[in-house]
């Protein structure tokens, strides 16, 4: 189909090229805040209650205290750069989506009042397009055998499909890290002398560690019940798509939740993406070519019973 082709052609322009590109920059930098927080929120608590195991002098535990409220303070300045720095990868990979899928109707007016202004845009662009950064052409499996309603609504089932499987993949990795953290923050506390200030520094870094691993395996279940739901609401889509007139308007409806859903998601480290990352595309790419097959057998039949 010549319309779905030019999916291939525009997802590989330059313009839009420079959209991934300052959308993978900015991701990369809310992941950087996100190894930050990190840092604030689990490594350092986990070294003061170790350190504590080695201070004698009630002063200097008193000053770690102090210290770990300053920590506490830059973690919330770095929370809330990451949540900005997410908003505007999200923003950048809407335009691409915008542009290469041509969803420029309702889904434009919902979205609109939420997107990044023109000005920031500009900045960023301006920062990040230059980049060098992995290859971002062919972000989309060929789909060009389809029509183009069908073409553009796989093109979405790509970004929801990905994202799924990572996400419970990284749930349980956290689940693990919590329990060998919390658990040496306890036996720190349960070895160290029970002056006033090492029980309020076991008690807050315990309390920190807490927080940062509940916070993170919350957002994590909320991504993937997000994730479900919209794959519900694609299966449901997909198993009526031969005979769906509203087909186009339900695309600009999951649109708006992919947008929605990239504003929140909590950010999973490269590292970590890239384990899986051959594996995903594999199952990508084949799940693709099933579709271009099942295109092609019905036009293929009335030549086989020609044959016959």
């Amino acid at each position: 189909m010549e319309e779905s082709k030019n999916i291939l052609i525009r997802q590989n322009e330059p313009e839009n090229l420079r959209y991934q590109i300052v959308a993978g920059e900015c991701y990369k930098r809310g992941k950087i805040l996100s190894y930050c927080v990190l840092i604030c929120s689990v490594l350092v608590p986990v070294l003061f209650s170790v350190a504590q195991k080695f201070l004698k002098d009630d002063t200097i535990v008193a000053s770690l205290c102090i210290l770990y409220f300053w920590v506490w303070c830059v973690n919330l300045i770095l929370r809330n750069q990451l949540a900005r720095y997410k908003y505007y990868g999200a923003c950048f990979q809407q335009i691409f989506d915008k542009n290469v899928l041509k969803i420029n109707d309702t889904v434009n007016d919902l979205i609109s009042s939420q997107i990044i202004q023109t000005e920031q845009r500009l900045k960023l662009l301006k920062k990040y397009s230059n980049k060098k950064r992995a290859p971002k052409e062919d972000w989309y499996n060929d789909y060009s055998s389809l029509p183009y309603n069908k073409a553009v609504f796989y093109c979405q089932k790509e970004n929801i499909r990905w994202d799924l499987d990572l996400r419970k993949r990284y749930q349980y990795l956290l689940l693990s890290l919590a329990v060998i953290s919390i658990g040496l923050i306890l036996l720190c506390a349960i070895l160290t002398h029970k002056s006033v200030a090492t029980m309020i520094l076991s008690f807050a870094s315990g309390l920190t560690v807490l927080e940062f691993f509940l916070n993170s395996y919350f957002k994590l279940n909320k991504d993937i019940n997000t994730q479900l739901n919209l794959k519900r609401i694609t299966d449901e889509i997909e198993s009526d798509i031969d005979n769906d007139s509203a087909l186009w308007t339900k695309i600009e409806m999951v649109q708006y939740k992919i947008f929605d859903y990239r504003k929140k998601a909590y950010l999973i480290p490269d590292w970590f993406y890239k384990i899986f990352r051959k594996k995903d595309q594999e199952v990508s790419d084949m799940f693709a070519e099933e579709l271009r097959n099942k295109k092609k057998e019905p036009q293929d039949e009335p030549n086989d019973k020609k044959a016959d």
